[in-house]
């Protein structure tokens, strides 16, 4: 499947001291997103992952668009780099915005954010407001308790038998986008 001119939403952490081989993960994921020609939407911010993430696209070419809270953006922590800026009232707005801007939804790394966003994006397609593919990068295993909880909300009830194949868990960005490649409804 040819991915060129789909917009990418990112969920990834803005923290600073991460292990080396999450950056590398986000940086690979950056330089991909520009090869495949799509865009790149996330966050906006100019730290951890985000930056990384951002570089990397802006480096191989790649339009991306920042989507950042008014209160981050009169703090000066956007990415200067982005093609377009929004920027929102809030973090609700902020992830509406966000999921409005994008055909395809992956998630790095990061930490309560990066989580509320995932989880944010598996309720909507749960309730059938998007049909967008979703991608968990388990860079390092580092989601592998969340699958693990995932499974138990699951298999106790408290989430639909087909809750688990709302996203596809890989491990690392390459394997994101041979998923990606091969999705028949992009």
């Amino acid at each position: 499947m040819n991915l060129k001119g789909k917009r990418v939403l990112v969920f990834c952490s803005s923290a600073e001291s991460i292990p080396a081989v999450y950056r590398l993960c986000a940086e690979r994921l950056g330089f991909l997103i520009a090869r495949e020609g799509c865009e790149l939407v996330f966050g906006g911010t100019s730290a951890g992952l985000m930056k990384i993430l951002a570089e990397a696209a802006v480096q191989g070419g790649a339009r991306v668009k920042g989507i950042i809270p008014e209160k981050m953006h009169l703090k000066g922590q956007s990415f200067k780099g982005c093609s377009e800026v929004l920027v929102s009232r809030d973090l609700h707005e902020r992830k509406s915005m966000m999921h409005a801007s994008s055909d395809i939804v992956i998630c790095l790394p990061g930490g309560i954010g990066s989580l509320d966003e995932f989880a944010e994006a598996m309720a909507l397609k749960q309730l059938c407001y998007h049909q967008k593919p979703l991608v968990l990068i388990n860079v390092s295993g580092y989601f592998d308790l969340l699958l693990k909880f995932l499974e138990k909300m699951r298999s106790e009830g408290f989430a639909r038998e087909e809750s688990l194949g709302y996203f596809t868990a890989v491990s690392g960005a390459d394997e994101a986008f041979e998923f990606l490649g091969s999705h028949e409804t992009l």
